[in-house]
């Protein structure tokens, strides 16, 4: 089942004991730079489907992040069996003013094998990952697949494909995918084991991660949790009963031992990828069917 946020923390509060002075907040900002770290080498991949208006160029995802975002592949013309994708040379991405389009890039096709009006194509792109608590509430009620809250203190389908977690209380522990939600609502897929009840708190968590590399982040965040500890301890000295300055060397070593073994984990989890290494993988399509994938990365 899809992680929470919570779960995330527990793991790396489990891996990383001696916090020194450091609290929660410091916690989740290194797991906010592990995710950014993960992110360069496990990107995460979305499909879009792309019309044509009879141009040739196309208007990229309005999501797609200039400096960061790849073109993996593109589909184009759907329904060939087997499938047919653009050559490397016939498209590309090309800057263009932020007054015409507001994250200054198109997709341009330069042989005339653009799609046209009305004509749709697939596109892959990569994504930042997202690990993000969207919101905490309290249960008024809930049955084994809906849970809801009181007052009307959300919009409307805007946590579908998101995660519910139960932090506290009966139910605690349990997490879900929601399917839909109203304004005071979550439906969740598939049902709970043990049904959440009044007062039990609960937590919509907006992660992209795949399940696969939950424990690979989690030993990145503390790897760059302890990298913090093996400075501060480095740069700490304390006085002692008898107004002797103590030393926190060893200390400092320790966690820098820590920070490398932590990192060599997730190195062991999620072994980096080079450019042709990611080449090579085939992704599924929405439909399950395998793609081709193209060696080259366009921005």
């Amino acid at each position: 089942m899809a992680k929470t946020l919570k779960e995330y923390q527990d793991w790396i509060d489990g891996l990383v004991q001696d916090r020194g002075n450091f609290a929660s907040a410091d916690r989740d900002k290194y797991l906010s730079q592990a995710v950014t770290t993960h992110d360069l080498n496990r990107p995460y991949w979305v499909t879009e489907v792309l019309t044509g208006d009879g141009n040739a160029y196309l208007e990229l995802p309005e999501d797609w992040e200039v400096g960061f975002s790849q073109i993996d592949k593109i589909e184009y013309p759907l329904g060939n069996h087997p499938q047919t994708f653009l050559a490397i040379d016939e498209f590309y991405v090309a800057q263009v003013p932020t007054s015409v389009v507001a994250n200054g890039r198109r997709l341009m096709f330069p042989k005339s094998n653009y799609p046209g009006t009305d004509i749709e194509a697939y596109i892959i792109y990569s994504q930042r990952h997202r690990l993000v608590q969207r919101t905490t509430s309290t249960v008024a009620s809930s049955t084994a697949t809906i849970v809801t809250v009181s007052g009307t203190p959300w919009v409307a389908e805007a946590y579908v494909g998101m995660v519910l977690g139960i932090l506290v209380g009966t139910a605690a522990g349990q997490s879900r995918v929601i399917t839909s939600n109203t304004t005071n609502t979550i439906t969740v897929s598939p049902a709970f084991d043990t049904t959440p009840v009044a007062l039990d708190t609960l937590e919509v968590t907006d992660v992209t991660i795949p399940n696969g590399e939950f424990e690979a982040v989690c030993n990145l965040g503390a790897s760059i949790y302890c990298g913090a500890l093996a400075t501060y301890y480095a740069q700490t000295k304390s006085n002692t009963i008898k107004g002797v300055a103590a030393d926190f060397g060893p200390k400092s070593q320790q966690e820098a031992s820590r920070e490398k073994a932590l990192l060599k984990i997730y190195y062991a989890l999620c072994p980096r990828r080079s450019a042709s290494a990611i080449g090579a993988i085939g992704r599924p399509l929405q439909s399950g069917r395998g793609r081709l994938v193209h060696k080259a990365r366009l921005r």
